[in-house]
Parts: C-alpha cells; sequence; structure tokens
C-alpha cells in the first residue's frame, strides 16, 4: 500500500498547487498521474481476474483450502487497490475541470 500512499500524498498536493498557484505545469502533473494510474490499472486489474479464476478452480481441487484463505485476502487488497486508484483517477478529472474553470476566470478578470 506503500506506493498508494505516495500517489495519495501527491494527488492531494495538486489540490494545493490548484488553490495556491495556477500554473501550467500543475496542469501537465495531473495528466501525468491520470497516466500513471492507468498504467497501475493495468497492472492491477487482471490480477484481480486471474484471482478469480484460481477461486473457481478451487472446487477442481487445485487450490487447497488453507491456501484459499490467502487467495480471499488477496483479492480483499486488489479490490481495495483498484478502488482507491478509481477515486484518485476521479479526483484527477476534476482537477482537470477545476483548473479550466480557474483559468476561464483568470481570462475573465484580465478582459474586464
Amino acid at each position: 500500500m506503500d506506493v498508494l500512499d505516495v500517489l495519495g500524498v501527491k494527488v492531494e498536493d495538486i489540490d494545493d498547487q490548484l488553490m495556491k498557484n495556477l500554473r501550467r505545469d500543475t496542469l501537465e502533473t495531473i495528466y501525468d498521474m491520470k497516466r500513471d494510474m492507468l498504467s497501475l490499472r493495468s497492472v492491477i486489474y487482471p490480477l484481480k481476474e486471474i484471482i478469480i479464476k484460481l477461486h473457481k478452480d478451487e472446487e477442481t481441487g487445485i487450490i487447497q483450502e488453507s491456501t484459499n484463505i490467502y487467495l480471499k485476502d488477496l483479492f480483499d487488497h486488489v479490490v481495495q487497490v483498484n478502488d482507491s486508484i478509481d477515486t484518485y483517477r476521479e479526483m484527477l478529472a476534476s482537477y482537470v475541470d477545476l483548473y479550466m474553470m480557474l483559468n476561464s476566470n483568470g481570462m475573465n478578470e484580465v478582459v474586464k
């Protein structure tokens, strides 16, 4: 979970940056993080599918009952990571909207 904690702090830092100072590189940072989230999700999602497949194969006797407990725990962690990634992606999307709104308001003030 350390990677997610670091990403969460970075997402929160972006929020602070938007409120303090409207800079173009903040928008670039947002898009870079969105790309990172997609990459992380592309790694996590197949893991979820593999665990589901292994759990279904439990009936065939390939997976021992004692191992099944660990599979369920692993599945819970994967779901939690996946949910966190989705939450961060939604936050980043809202930051793009906020950036555009603040930028538009700034231009409107200049035009006045």
